[in-house]
Protein backbone atom coordinates (compact mmCIF):
# COMPACT_ATOMS: atom_id res chain seq x y z
CA UNK A 1 0.00 0.00 0.00
CA UNK A 2 1.67 3.33 -0.66
CA UNK A 3 1.34 6.43 1.57
CA UNK A 4 -1.36 9.16 1.24
CA UNK A 5 -0.80 11.32 3.62
CA UNK A 6 -3.23 14.11 2.22
CA UNK A 7 -6.40 11.33 3.05
CA UNK A 8 -5.15 9.78 6.31
CA UNK A 9 -4.15 6.13 4.71
CA UNK A 10 -2.13 3.87 6.73
CA UNK A 11 0.97 2.00 5.51
CA UNK A 12 1.23 -1.69 7.33
CA UNK A 13 4.64 -2.36 7.66
CA UNK A 14 4.57 -5.95 7.46
CA UNK A 15 7.40 -6.93 4.96
CA UNK A 16 10.76 -6.41 4.34
CA UNK A 17 11.72 -7.09 8.19
CA UNK A 18 15.17 -8.23 8.82
CA UNK A 19 15.94 -10.12 12.40
CA UNK A 20 19.21 -10.84 14.44
CA UNK A 21 19.67 -12.68 17.81
CA UNK A 22 21.51 -10.59 20.50
CA UNK A 23 21.26 -6.97 21.76
CA UNK A 24 24.54 -4.50 20.64
CA UNK A 25 23.58 -0.65 20.81
CA UNK A 26 25.24 -0.44 17.36
CA UNK A 27 22.18 -2.34 16.13
CA UNK A 28 20.22 0.70 16.53
CA UNK A 29 22.49 2.89 14.09
CA UNK A 30 21.35 4.06 11.08
CA UNK A 31 23.85 3.07 8.64
CA UNK A 32 24.57 -0.48 10.79
CA UNK A 33 24.94 -3.44 8.28
CA UNK A 34 22.57 -5.68 8.60
CA UNK A 35 22.67 -7.58 4.93
CA UNK A 36 23.40 -10.89 7.15
CA UNK A 37 20.17 -10.14 9.10
CA UNK A 38 17.76 -12.98 8.70
CA UNK A 39 14.59 -11.52 6.35
CA UNK A 40 11.32 -12.37 7.98
CA UNK A 41 7.43 -11.91 8.26
CA UNK A 42 6.71 -9.66 11.37
CA UNK A 43 3.47 -12.04 11.46
CA UNK A 44 5.03 -15.05 11.58
CA UNK A 45 6.75 -16.37 15.50
CA UNK A 46 9.93 -17.44 15.60
CA UNK A 47 9.81 -21.42 15.97
CA UNK A 48 13.39 -23.67 16.93
CA UNK A 49 15.19 -21.38 18.93
CA UNK A 50 14.61 -19.27 22.07
CA UNK A 51 15.99 -15.77 22.38
CA UNK A 52 16.72 -13.25 25.24
CA UNK A 53 16.65 -10.55 23.28
CA UNK A 54 16.63 -9.69 19.55
CA UNK A 55 16.32 -6.65 16.97
CA UNK A 56 13.75 -6.27 14.19
CA UNK A 57 14.83 -3.54 11.35
CA UNK A 58 12.62 -2.44 8.74
CA UNK A 59 13.27 0.56 6.38
CA UNK A 60 10.81 2.70 4.28
CA UNK A 61 10.49 5.83 2.39
CA UNK A 62 8.46 8.91 3.20
CA UNK A 63 8.62 10.94 0.26
CA UNK A 64 7.00 14.05 0.58
CA UNK A 65 5.25 15.38 3.89
CA UNK A 66 2.34 18.30 2.99
CA UNK A 67 2.48 20.79 5.56
CA UNK A 68 0.76 20.42 8.72
CA UNK A 69 0.63 16.88 9.03
CA UNK A 70 1.26 14.80 11.91
CA UNK A 71 2.91 11.44 11.16
CA UNK A 72 2.44 8.87 14.10
CA UNK A 73 4.41 4.86 14.22
CA UNK A 74 3.00 2.82 16.35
Amino acid sequence: MEWDLATGTVAVLDKNWKFTAGDDLKFAALDHDDSQWKSVQINTPLTGKQYAKVWYRNTFELTKLPENKNIQLD
